[in-house]
Order: C-alpha cells, then structure tokens, then sequence
C-alpha cells in the first residue's frame, strides 16, 4: 500500500473514531483542552496574533475559550478559504455571533471587509491548529486540502498549536514532504512540545 493510501486510511479511521463521540463526551473532554490551551497560550508573548479555526462536528470546542479571549480584547483571526486558489487568508472575527457559512460549510468570519484582513507579514503569529490525526513528534494529517500546509511555508515563524482529543493520537503517521510539524499539541490529558 502507497503512502497516499495509508494516510487515506489512517484519515477515515480517525474520522469515524472521533465521529461515534457522543456530545456528552465531546463537551465533557473539551474543558480540560481549553484549560491546557489557555495556560499554554498565556504563556507565549501576548503580541502574537491568534489565528483560530472555528471546530466544526466533533471537533474540540474551542468557542468557550474564543469568547474569553475576545472578552479580554484580544484579536482572533479565523481562516476565509479561496477553493480556486486552494488558499486560506485570515480576518479578524469582530463576534463569534458574526459568522456566515463558507467553503465547505465552515463557518467563517465577513471577509468583505479588508480592514480586518490579517497583515501576515506585520505580525507574529500563533495558529490554533485543527487536524483529524496526530503523533507524538508533532506531525498532523489534515482534512486532505493541504491549506494550513501551504499557510505555514509561506509563514515559517508561525508558532503551530494543534488542539485534539487524546483518541486522535498515533505513535507514528506517515510525513510528506510539504507537511508542516507543530510546535505543540493540546490534549485533554496533557501538552506535547515538540
């Protein structure tokens, strides 16, 4: 079997596992995520700018956490996807009450307004990171887009924060050339640095 194959697989796998979550389960591991993100995250310089993903199914829920920040007058950015250009931009989320559906039925933030288009190559930036599959040296396997990948070329200072459920975790996953490794990973039972 390829490499492609494999991770395919190893995709699909993961996705049903974390999909037969009950809400209950979901909620119930989420807080401990968010308490270990937010003790991570106050322990990074306070100027980087938070680009955040909005979680979506059985995601971690991270919308808790979003709104302390924003409460506290903190800048989130959240990813506006261009399918054409295979390509994610950033732009500053003014509520999470303010988002419409976008590619692939994410939600996701007005991105008419160019005013709060992220300036990417002003700022230092930390990405809560989203994935379906992780290991323990900070490797990830995506939803298959390639778009954060991409992102994090182009911005290699990016400090990468993936966020999981700790049945999202293999000893190992196949690495590609292209994929970009995370700096940390935030489970509901500890934080990995890589």
């Amino acid at each position: 079997m390829n490499q492609i194959n494999d991770i395919d697989q190893i995709r699909r796998f993961h996705k049903a596992v974390r999909n037969r979550m009950t809400e209950e389960e979901k909620d119930f591991c989420s807080v401990p995520v968010r308490r270990h993100l937010r003790r991570l995250v106050n322990s990074l310089p306070a100027d980087l700018s938070l680009l955040c993903y909005y979680p979506i199914g059985n995601e971690v829920n991270l919308l808790p956490i979003y709104q302390e920040w924003m409460d506290h007058g903190r800048d989130l950015y959240f990813p506006v996807t261009d399918m054409k250009k295979r390509e994610i931009r950033f732009f500053k989320a003014d509520t999470m009450d303010s988002f419409r559906p976008g590619a692939m039925h994410i939600p996701e933030p007005d991105s008419q307004d160019i005013k709060h288009a992220l300036a990417e190559k002003d700022q230092l930036l930390l990405s809560i990171t989203p994935g379906l599959v992780f290991d323990q040296k900070g490797d990830r396997i995506g939803y298959g887009g390639g778009f954060y990948d991409r992102f994090f070329a182009e911005h290699p200072q990016t400090i990468r924060i993936g966020t999981a459920f700790a049945n999202q975790i293999e000893g190992r996953i196949p690495v590609r050339d292209w994929d970009m490794p995370l700096d940390y990973l935030v489970t509901e039972k500890r934080i990995y640095v890589f």
